[in-house]
């Protein structure tokens, strides 16, 4: 049961294969800091410690997810529940790049419409939504008038790296990554008037 859970090959399995990793990183950055802590024998701010662990989580497995090579973690998994891989990972360096927005495509014919194509226009808007409500939440100076251009060098910082791990460079994630983040950023301002102390509480009073 669990090894179909870890390897079916859908949306669910690739975010497990990665959810070991994500909450392993927010356990140790919390000792990390409770050690830290206790050498300065500084204060705690329960609430900015809670959404720096939930933030490291997220960056941990949002970097899993788009960084390594093609069927890395599966690769992995495959290994540690059967003893061998079962398959191979990669290549490197494919060096592939889409620089025309799939909007224009559509327009020029050469692209049609698929439910595979919305399926991961969805999926890189709801994947950068967190970006955009713990980024601001943790750091103010992200703030409406840079929100964009915070949220796409993000995005941008990603796909630039991604053709030397095999993956591959896509215009499409980079407009989809940036309104999930500004939807993110959205939800946040909603929240900061909705709930102004707890957005105070979660922020560092020396920034």
């Amino acid at each position: 049961m669990l090894e179909k859970l870890f390897l079916s090959g859908n949306v669910i399995s690739q975010f497990m294969q990665v959810l070991p990793i994500s909450l392993l990183a927010a356990v140790v950055f919390v000792y990390v800091r409770r050690c830290s802590r206790k050498r300065r024998f500084s204060s705690v701010n329960k609430e900015r410690e809670a959404v720096l662990a939930v933030f490291v989580c997220y960056l941990t497995g949002l970097l899993s997810l788009v960084w390594p090579p093609n069927n890395f973690w599966t690769y992995i998994w495959l290994y540690l529940f059967n003893g061998y891989p079962g398959t191979t990972i990669g290549p490197l360096f494919k060096l592939e790049y889409s620089l025309i927005p799939s909007i224009v495509r559509y327009w020029r014919g050469e692209l049609t419409g698929g439910s595979w194509v919305r399926f991961m226009a969805v999926g890189n808007v709801l994947m950068f939504i967190p970006l955009g409500f713990l980024l601001p939440l943790l750091d103010r100076r992200v703030q409406a008038k840079n929100m964009v251009f915070v949220f796409f060098s993000c995005s941008l910082l990603i796909e630039i790296i991604q053709p030397v791990l095999g993956r591959s460079f896509d215009v499409d994630d980079l407009i989809y990554n940036t309104i999930g983040a500004a939807l993110g950023f959205a939800l946040f301002t909603l929240f900061r008037m909705l709930c102004p102390k707890t957005v105070a509480g979660c922020r560092d009073p020396g920034e």
